[in-house]
């Protein structure tokens, strides 16, 4: 039998868990950039559930280049409270499909 307690402080940690989560949001925004004359685009994340202030961490693509994999990595990382930007290497909608292109890109 469970202690009338024990279910007491389960049912209020779990009522915090969900406040304050449901007051967190991912945020992300899509940031074209250019070097020279050509345009990148990277991805920027980060979550409201964290200070203004926190760190940053640079991702960088494999090398296929810019995927959603590289995204969804950046949007994990920012839910452990930095600032994530996923860069792009190859230019704005470059994305290999056989490594004898990606060969070519890098």
């Amino acid at each position: 039998m469970r202690h009338p307690l024990s279910t007491a402080v389960l049912t209020a940690l779990t009522f915090i868990l969900i406040h304050t989560q449901a007051g967190a949001e991912m945020h992300t925004e899509t940031i074209d950039y250019k070097v020279g004359d050509q345009t990148f685009t990277g991805y920027l994340a980060w979550d409201t559930e964290y200070g203004q202030k926190r760190p940053g961490v640079l991702l960088v693509h494999e090398w296929w280049g810019h995927n959603q994999f590289v995204r969804e990595q950046a949007e994990q990382i920012a839910a452990a409270g930095y600032t994530a930007f996923a860069l792009d290497m190859y230019g704005s909608g470059k994305l290999a499909q056989h490594p004898d292109t990606a060969k070519q890109f890098m």
